[in-house]
């Protein structure tokens, strides 16, 4: 019995190891894929890294690996550079409630600002400090998601809803060639707006991910490049925004997955993980 029980555990942890090394090969592949860019000066869906998120999957002797789930940081909001305006848009859309996102939108402010300032509706020290456990407010940037759960007015639901669309990674400006309809609206732009912008990207064919899809290639030119696609208003609303530092049209970082598995020994591997344009790692999760 015991003979047989740690042939079984050293089967599964070979097996473990094999898929944790596939894994990671994967892994690093993809990074060195990641670390060219024919473009620097802005990112589109239809570059070349986009491409690494349509593998499927692969067989390498028993051991069964995939790759999904790369999207760029940077089309969604910044927990750390997103206006409370743009917060505030999100929590409504999301379907807080008016106060509610009041609330969430200020203290999201006031637990990642350096001051003891607290916003009318937000939340300092003398908050977190009367809670049971009681802690200190933050007052620096954010280190990850996570953090939210800790925030005022922050409950797990509310966090489960907000954590596809807000980010630590990124360059802070929300990229407007990958930003999905959804968080443009967090600009303040109007319907007729956000549709000339998705106009603007997909081309004349009206589809996305062909050969004539069009990119916002700099910031600069944003305004100039959608004058005849959205309304004047909306060009205000996007030259404001791009002197708040709130938009851009590049992509700094990137998430994706990888899983392997080896089936015959039972053993499973995931890797979670954002890396810059430029290679570098910035988060790591095996699970």
């Amino acid at each position: 019995m015991r003979a047989s029980f740690a042939l079984g555990a050293g089967s599964r942890w070979k097996g473990q190891f094999r898929a944790g090394l596939a894994a990671e090969s994967l892994a690093q592949y993809a990074l060195t894929q990641m670390a060219f860019d024919p473009t620097p000066g802005f990112d589109v869906p239809s570059e070349e890294w986009q491409n690494l998120s349509g593998w499927q999957s692969l067989n390498l002797a028993d051991v069964q690996i995939k790759f999904d789930s790369l999207t760029d940081e940077d089309r969604r909001i910044s927990l750390n550079t997103g206006s409370a305006e743009m917060l505030y848009a999100l929590l409504t859309a999301l379907g807080a409630r008016p106060a509610q996102a009041e609330e969430v939108s200020q203290s999201i402010v006031d637990w990642r600002d350096e001051d003891h300032d607290e916003h009318s509706h937000g939340a300092e020290n003398y908050h977190y400090r009367n809670l049971s456990p009681g802690y200190d407010c933050k007052d620096a940037p954010f280190e990850n998601a996570e953090e939210l759960l800790l925030v005022k007015g922050v409950t797990p639901g509310l966090y489960k809803a907000l954590r596809p669309y807000v980010t630590v990674f990124g360059n802070g400006f929300l990229n407007l060639n990958t930003a999905e309809p959804f968080l443009l609206r967090t600009l303040g732009l109007s319907e007729q707006g956000i549709a000339g912008i998705s106009a603007y990207r997909v081309g004349e064919d009206g589809l996305a991910g062909t050969e004539d899809d069009r990119a916002l290639a700099s910031t600069a030119g944003v305004v100039v490049d959608l004058a005849g696609f959205i309304p004047v208003e909306d060009q205000n609303l996007l030259t404001r925004a791009m002197q708040d530092k709130r938009i851009g049209v590049q992509s700094r970082d990137f998430s994706f997955t990888v899983s392997s598995e080896t089936p015959a020994l039972r053993s499973k591997m995931k890797i979670w993980c954002v890396v810059s344009r430029t290679g570098q790692i910035k988060a790591w999760r095996e699970e």
